[in-house]
């Protein structure tokens, strides 16, 4: 290739790349979450937490006087009063997840949690397997 004819282009100074951002300086922009992703993310922590499976966590998210407010509602597991070792009461183990499940979701996600209600929509009944 051969040079164009007439006086050399200065080199273009380099800027910083658009990611760079200055100590201080806050970003221009806007980072949001989707309502849809929120609720994926409540109904598996709400299904770790308190035993059943995701897809039967149903999740609605409600603005809380600035803070977010979820409200589950899901199947309890149910053991057989028989049970060598039964569970606690459903009304305690729902009262006492929404303070894991409102820690668990504010870490995986960042947003304030200022209410977690649990409504308990039926049973699963758990099966005992009897020593051998």
């Amino acid at each position: 290739m051969t040079a164009l004819p007439g006086p050399a282009l200065p080199p273009r100074p380099q800027r910083p790349p658009s990611s760079a951002v200055r100590p201080g300086v806050r970003p221009a922009g806007h980072t949001r979450i989707a309502t849809q992703a929120l609720s994926s993310v409540a109904q598996g922590v709400a299904g770790q937490v308190l035993d059943v499976p995701p897809s039967a966590v149903r999740v609605g998210l409600h603005d809380e006087f600035g803070s977010l407010a979820l409200v589950l509602s899901l199947p309890m597991p149910l053991r057989p009063l028989a049970a060598p070792q039964p569970l606690p009461p459903v009304w305690k183990r729902a009262r006492d997840a929404r303070k894991t499940v409102r820690e668990r979701f504010t870490a995986l996600t960042g947003a304030h949690v200022g209410r977690v209600d649990v409504r308990v929509t039926g049973i699963l009944p758990e099966t005992v397997r009897r020593p051998a």
